[in-house]
């Protein structure tokens, strides 16, 4: 196997899409901090048009690191070859059309599924003003029930009970409520009596009733204001949205090798894409990707360098997105060592080859070193061990670098890096770098075990998901999982991603690398993190291929529509809004039934209330109930005693002196007034104070009380 470079098809840069600063230095003499930054800057040209919508030329993504055709004669992967009918947009965002709204669905979390239902950012805005408006309503219905309780509990019988009972009871809401009381309190405070001990006690429990009534509606007030606002935002648990199965697409497994190209060629982008998230997801990612590099401290030889890198990570369903499993564990472990006794023909003088023999003969790899290959930066190769997979999942695979000989800038001292001064008979390089890498750059002999656990069991293939109990997951996202999971993802990723692989080749305008700053770990790193990033993204790259495709859809049934189940997962995307579908009606059953019980109690009030002709002239006095409060007790019944006309009963009224209509007036009552099933006694303040205690006499020297 011999790696020679790659070669891809030269892809023209518009002028439109980068446009090459004045004081940039000419390629020749670029470093690589001028080709970070002229990366950024491309990425940033595939992400936008000039017209600032989203790139939508994919064959743009050829166009890296150079000033008219691709790399001048820099390599590019051949797999990675872009046509009208096989295209996936690079860092392109997710549009609506990936995703169904107003559809219920069932969100996977750590703590299982939710039933659930997303809206857009726009409709979300009115979803929680409507949950607001419900919120603040329910707290009114709960406090006309709770204003309704006190009347019908309440035991007491003195006037200051009745003045509370009357204030609570015309309180259209808690706040005028809780002041209301607080002044009811306050009053209760400030009354004079005399120091007996009857006369304290029925006193301290007025006082204590309206302190409690007043808290009571505060925390009703403060409750439904502070729901009012944060309500909603506890229904809003995500930002997902189940997938629209009519635009998935997923390339099946090759059958040929002209399908393998194929199928290359469609998932490279995915790959492209996890790799350039890896530096603004490495901060939150990297908490659950473990990277371990151990140096052996004993070998001080920079030639032979031991390096022992042991990485792992674990990803859920929830992680996936799979909408009814999630619960499935995939943990991720591996392991990687330099190899050094794999090099067979190390390169020599007039060399223009090395080779290296893997697994002890099982292949033979060659890099070579001529002139022209080693004009470019140091690139890897990743090579699956050709042995049966045993049954513990056990993969091996080697990690080849093309390193030796290439120029630096800078000493390096690690094992792929290690530098020395450059022979006066070295071909020019462009900046006159001083080194370059020793030949004889040892080999990643590496492993990596993949294990699938769902209701306590473990397979360790991912052709045998099916087997694990419980799992609800359909069968075509199954095959969907089998084939991105069917060798180490981190071999994928590397072998996709081509050029890309190393840090240091993606930092080099011209083929020259920076040593110093280059390490296996970083470049290892990189990698390990975007394999978490690529088997996170698995199935929502199967909306990023976009319609059209001629390829053969492993989402699609034999008939064409999209097979069962294929849908069955989620996608995440900051335009989405997504509520606890079960929360949304259970609030607006509660709202129903208060309304409902509120309604109830409304209709008691002239159901179960006295109901009783004024004008009849009837004298006769009945006995009241604790539902005659309901109506009796409400501002418009107490208006009653004074506006009512003056004819029937109403002459036993014998008031003057006040101003009312047609002369009729209440100043001030004789002994004993009647008023329908209603008695009213007067008895003067000192005699009232040998009953309960009472407020301080005001007034004409007599209090109405009525006695139900």
């Amino acid at each position: 196997m011999r790696l020679d470079s790659w070669t891809a098809p030269t892809a023209k840069i518009s002028t439109d899409i980068i446009t090459a600063s004045a004081s940039k230095p000419p390629l020749d003499q670029q470093t690589p901090r001028h080709a970070t930054r002229s990366f950024r800057m491309i990425i940033t040209a595939f992400m936008l048009e000039p017209d600032h919508k989203p790139l939508h030329k994919p064959e743009a993504f050829l166009a890296i690191l150079s000033d008219q055709e691709v790399g001048m004669g820099h390599p590019c992967p051949a797999a990675v070859k872009f046509g009208p009918e096989m295209s996936s947009n690079v860092y392109t965002p997710l549009g609506d059309s990936t995703y169904l709204l107003l559809t219920p669905f069932y969100m996977p979390s750590d703590k299982g599924e939710i039933w659930a239902v997303a809206f857009s950012s726009n409709s979300a805005t009115l979803v929680t003003a409507g949950l607001s408006v419900i919120f603040t309503t329910i707290f009114m219905c709960l406090w006309n029930i709770i204003c309704t309780l006190a009347l019908l509990c309440n035991k007491g019988t003195g006037r200051r009970r009745f003045v509370a009972l009357v204030t609570l009871w015309n309180s259209n809401e808690p706040w005028f409520a809780f002041w209301q009381m607080c002044a009811y309190s306050v009053h209760c405070c400030s009354v004079k009596i005399s120091e007996t001990s009857a006369e304290k006690f029925f006193l301290n429990r007025d006082r204590w009733y309206g302190i409690g009534a007043a808290a009571l509606a505060f925390v009703v007030y403060g409750a439904a204001l502070a729901l009012g606002i944060v309500g909603p935002s506890l229904l809003e648990i995500g930002s997902v949205a189940p997938a629209r199965p009519s635009i998935l697409f997923y390339p099946a497994a090759a059958t040929n090798s002209q399908e393998n190209i194929q199928r290359f060629g469609l998932q490279a982008p995915g790959s492209m894409r996890a790799l350039g998230s890896v530096e603004a997801a490495e901060v939150t990612v990297a908490q659950r990707v473990v990277v371990d590099a151990k140096p052996d401290p004993t070998i001080t030889d920079q030639d032979k360098q031991m390096l022992r890198m042991n990485y792992g990570y674990s990803l859920t369903g929830v992680d996936f997105g799979l909408q009814h499993a999630p619960y499935l564990e995939l943990a991720v472990r591996g392991s990687c060592v330099t190899e050094y006794g794999w090099l067979a023909r190390p390169a020599r003088n007039n060399s223009q080859e090395e080779t290296y023999t893997l697994w002890g003969g099982e292949m033979n790899v060659t890099i070579p070193l001529g002139n022209a290959d080693i004009r470019y930066a140091p690139r890897v190769s990743f090579i699956n061990r050709p042995a049966a997979v045993p049954d513990n999942g056990n993969v091996s695979f080697a990690i080849v670098v093309a390193a030796a000989h290439r120029a630096s800038i800078s000493e390096g001292s690690d094992p792929w890096y290690v530098t020395e001064r450059r022979p006066d008979t070295a071909p020019p390089t462009p900046m006159n770098a001083s080194f370059w890498m020793k030949p004889g750059r040892p080999v990643l002999s590496c492993w990596q075990q993949d294990s699938w656990t769902h209701g306590g069991q473990t397979v360790y293939n991912p052709g045998q998901l099916n087997k694990l109990p419980g799992l609800n997951v359909p069968t075509s996202l199954l095959s969907v999982l089998k084939s991105a999971f069917n060798v180490p993802m981190l071999v994928t990723l590397g072998t996709a991603s081509g050029d890309s692989a190393l840090r240091s080749r993606t930092t080099s305008p011209n083929g020259v690398i920076d040593a110093k700053v280059s390490s296996i770990e970083g470049d290892m790193r990189r990698l390990i993190i975007g394999s978490f990033v690529a088997s996170q993204s698995v199935l929502t790259d199967a909306t990023m291929y976009g319609t059209g495709q001629t390829y053969r859809n492993a989402l699609r049934g034999p008939n064409g529509q999209p097979a069962d189940g294929a849908g069955d997962f989620v996608i995440s995307d900051p335009g989405i809004q997504t509520f606890h579908l079960g929360g949304m009606i259970a609030l607006v059953v509660l709202l129903a039934f208060l309304l409902l019980l509120s309604s109830i109690m409304v209709g008691a009030r002239h159901v179960l209330g006295p109901n009783y002709n004024n004008q009849s002239g009837e004298e006769h006095l009945q006995e009241s109930s604790v539902w005659d409060r309901l109506r009796v007790l409400s501002a418009a019944q107490l208006f009653r005693c004074v506006y009512e006309p003056n004819n029937g009963i109403l002459d036993d009224w014998r008031c003057t002196n006040l101003p009312g209509d047609g002369g009729v007036s209440l100043a001030a009552c004789d002994k004993e007034a009647k008023r329908g099933p209603l008695e009213f006694s007067t008895t003067t303040v000192e005699e009232e104070r040998e009953n309960e205690g009472a407020f301080s006499g005001t007034g004409h020297g007599s209090i109405i009380e009525g006695v139900f």
